[in-house]
């Protein structure tokens, strides 16, 4: 099976508050555990697929989807491939477990405390192996 997007990304995130923040913080705590909920089920359907997931990245992967590429079995990613957790800039953990597959403890550190994105080339292991023709 193939996670790909139509598009220029991949995937650049959520917006998954809405109007929560109209609503105080007991609707923005509700609005994140929906939203925790939903994106455990999705990682999990796609863990769980019986045939094997492939994401195929042509541009910017941010965020939310980090987590989908990082649930996959194998990753194909354009030249163009950029990877990173821009809401750690605003205090939201993210998916840091799900980037921890795609990069090195050193590149997965950098890549946290300056919210800069890794190209596929600088930062995913294995990727730099693949044809650049891609």
């Amino acid at each position: 099976m193939i996670l790909t997007a139509e598009g220029k990304g991949f995937n650049a995130g959520n917006r998954h508050q809405g109007n929560a923040g109209q609503q105080g913080v007991r609707g923005r705590v509700e609005a994140d555990d929906q939203f925790g909920r939903a994106c455990y089920h999705a990682f999990h359907a796609i863990y769980e697929t019986p045939v094997p997931v492939i994401a195929a990245v042509n541009d910017f992967c941010m965020g939310l989807g980090v987590g989908l590429v990082g649930s996959c079995d194998m990753i194909v990613a354009s030249t163009k491939a950029r990877f990173g957790l821009p809401e750690l800039d605003n205090g939201a953990l993210g998916c840091a477990s799900h980037l921890a597959k795609l990069v090195s403890p050193m590149k997965l550190r950098e890549m946290t405390l300056t919210c800069k994105p890794a190209t596929r080339r600088t930062a995913c292991l294995g990727l730099d192996r693949l044809s650049d023709r891609a």
